[in-house]
């Protein structure tokens, strides 16, 4: 797939969105612990939608806080996420949480079926400077 940025080629780019997490995720494992997206409408929706015991993909799973809500309502969850100190800390509140070190941009090499996939990321949940600093642009 042809990606659009401004670094020498996509190894670099993976290369600085991993620097971000890897460097803020502590900052982001705090954000979303005090975030209440679980009472969202996307996320009733979402639970609506995939019965428990079914198969879900938590892609940039962070510190674990939504693969946690999964596997407690019976879920089998994959966690997925570019940062390995992220994983970690998900490895540690989940340990029953199958994990992966992936980009979402690589998300075509998973071969795979889930029965949902919860991407939590949305436009606005992450600080400004991060687009800046993934995109190599002020």
């Amino acid at each position: 797939m042809k990606r659009s940025h401004s670094f020498i080629n996509d190894d670099a780019f993976l290369a600085a969105v991993t620097k971000v997490y890897d460097d803020g995720w502590s900052d982001y494992a705090r954000t979303w612990k005090e975030r209440d997206d679980l009472q969202s409408e996307e996320w009733r929706q979402f639970t609506a939608a995939v019965k428990p015991g079914g198969t879900v993909l938590d892609v940039g799973c962070n510190s674990g806080r939504d693969t946690r809500q999964l596997l407690d309502l019976g879920y089998r969850v994959t966690g997925l996420d570019v940062s390995e100190q992220a994983l970690r800390l998900c490895r540690e509140q989940c340990p029953e949480a199958r994990t992966i070190k992936m980009s979402l941009l690589d998300l075509a090499d998973l071969k795979e079926q889930f029965d949902g996939i919860w991407f939590s990321l949305r436009p606005g949940t992450y600080p400004i400077q991060t687009s800046a600093q993934c995109t190599g642009r002020p």
